[in-house]
């Protein structure tokens, strides 16, 4: 794939590895029942232009899904929230949590 890219011509630094943990959170989140927080996640993997098409189709089912557990217009709230923060953002918030917990 990597090779397919470069003779693309494709740059692989716009190519957003970081969105792959948060499928990953996302798909707990929803299993564990907290529908706001995979509605979130997913929605921020979806809505970036530097993500994976593979990427974006996960976190889409994750995403539909994740809505039919709440109220339309509580999911359009999660979803905008995820839509407007930057991966970044949201894996970090995500890791210190993680550390907080481990202390």
């Amino acid at each position: 794939m990597i090779s397919e890219l470069r003779s693309k011509g494709e740059n692989l630094h716009n190519l957003d590895i970081k969105a792959l943990p948060l499928i990953g959170i996302a798909s707990l989140m929803a299993a564990s029942g907290y529908a706001e927080k995979a509605i979130e996640a997913s929605a921020c993997v979806a809505s970036k232009s530097t993500t994976w098409n593979e990427a974006k189709k996960q976190a889409r089912e994750i995403l539909k899904k994740a809505r039919s557990a709440l109220p339309a217009d509580k999911a359009q709230l999660y979803e905008k929230q995820g839509e407007e923060t930057e991966i970044n953002t949201l894996l970090r918030r995500y890791l210190e949590k993680l550390g907080d917990q481990s202390n």
